[in-house]
């Protein structure tokens, strides 16, 4: 969120955060891949874990695949959607005040909140389902 809201990130501030934010999602994704193939975190280091988990793909049935896909790319485009149709500049401009924060700016507070709310939400929600899709989860 913050690198949404400040107008120029540079320098060793913001490379800092985007390093934490990357290892994050890697996390993320090792946690989810983890907890889909019921393995504990010591076992993803082992090749017959990644073989477990990526013998899955290889059931994928094309046409079901397909469908899957598009059904994958509905649900997430409408949570974008949502999400853009939630943070207008007049809801933001009103949850500002509501909590007192008048003297930021609304625009960047709102593209603050979208790259959060997409960080913590629609991302790894879409990585999931998409796992699922590709039976890796």
């Amino acid at each position: 969120m913050w690198q949404g809201y400040q107008s120029a990130a540079r320098g060793l501030p913001y490379v800092a955060a985007e390093l934490l934010v990357e290892g994050g999602r890697a996390l993320q994704l090792v946690l989810v891949l983890a907890i889909g193939a019921g393995v504990s975190l010591r076992e993803m280091g082992s090749g017959d874990t990644w073989v477990k988990i990526l013998q899955g793909a290889s059931r994928i049935n094309p046409r079901e695949f397909l469908w899957e896909l598009a059904g994958y790319a509905i649900v997430v485009g409408l949570l974008n959607l949502l999400l853009v149709a939630l943070l207008q500049e007049a809801n933001v401009l009103t949850l500002l005040t509501g909590l007192g924060m008048n003297e930021l700016d609304p625009p960047r507070a709102r593209l603050a909140l979208l790259l959060g709310l997409k960080n913590l939400f629609v991302i790894p929600v879409s990585v999931i389902i998409l796992f699922r899709v590709l039976r890796l989860v």
